[in-house]
């Protein structure tokens, strides 16, 4: 019972992200063995016993998919489907994933290829859409300064070691592909690792590093200042511009609580990934009772 919208009523369709720190390969890779397994076995038991008609599970493409065939496939059918950002034109992000669409066996029947319909939209997508990494720099100048400030109050004692490695990189960056860092609009700087061992950077990849919930700071040499929490979300396919909102047909996402906009980038879905696999489950599949 919902104490705000009464008895609640049956679900059609659960999009779910299940817990990845036992499956990426920045955890402990204990996959099926980690403390996270009952999750997914609560998960599964639960909608199992509800005949839920449609899941959507993502998580990283490290999953072991076993594991969801061995709790589910009993009672639903799986596809997989392995996704990336630019599947939705977001050339200049970085998310890949795992879907596993799971329709029940019994309440759901297929009208077409999941697989083939999701090519088949990435494809158009991809024809008129392809962002580059510097796209995602939105936010105005009070914003940089609130976050600016905001970085300042915590991250002061540690200012000497942040100039450190936004100063090596860009060193290296020259040694090995002869041009000048700070003439690259699309050179981004991941400043979360240890720089003597891992250069983490977009120089390579042409993508803005993958970001993570440990909340380190993405520097961008040419304007010599790091993400704020809005753009992050830009980079995940959120509508948080005036532009962007109005080509999806949605409001724009408000973003003030800086702190918060980058918890959520950490370990979010992709925006626009999600919204392209939803669609794909509810038009290809059809609820028979």
């Amino acid at each position: 019972m919902c104490p705000l919208f009464g008895r609640a009523v049956e679900t059609n369709l659960e999009t779910a992200g299940l817990p990845c720190t036992d499956q990426s390969r920045a955890g402990n890779q204990l996959y099926e063995q980690g403390p996270t397994a009952v999750v997914f076995i609560a998960h599964a038991k639960r909608h199992i016993q509800k005949r839920t008609p449609f899941i959507i599970i993502e998580n990283v493409q490290e999953l072991r998919i076993g594991i969801i065939r061995m709790l589910y496939g009993a009672h639903y059918d799986i596809v997989v489907l392995y996704v990336g950002t630019e599947d939705q034109g977001h050339d200049g992000g970085t998310r890949y994933r795992l879907y596993a669409l799971l329709n029940h066996r019994e309440r759901v029947i297929a009208v077409y290829d999941a697989k083939e319909m999701y090519a088949r939209i990435t494809s158009v997508i991809r024809q008129h859409v392809r962002t580059q990494p510097c796209d995602y720099l939105v936010s105005t100048e009070e914003e940089i300064m609130l976050d600016a400030g905001e970085t300042a109050r915590t991250f002061a004692t540690c200012s000497q070691s942040v100039r450190r490695l936004a100063s090596h990189k860009p060193v290296a960056f020259k040694f090995r592909f002869r041009r000048d860092p700070n003439k690259d609009k699309n050179l981004f700087l991941y400043l979360g690792d240890n720089v003597s061992n891992r250069l983490t950077w977009s120089a390579v990849s042409k993508r803005i590093p993958t970001l993570r919930m440990s909340g380190g700071k993405t520097w961008h040499v040419m304007s010599r200042r790091w993400l704020t929490g809005r753009e992050k979300l830009a980079s995940l396919g959120f509508p948080v511009t005036a532009s962007a909102a109005d080509s999806m047909g949605v409001p724009e996402l408000p973003v003030r609580d800086t702190k918060r906009a980058s918890a959520i980038s950490g370990n979010c879905m992709h925006f626009s990934t999600v919204a392209v696999v939803q669609f794909v489950a509810l038009v290809c599949y059809k609820q028979t009772q």
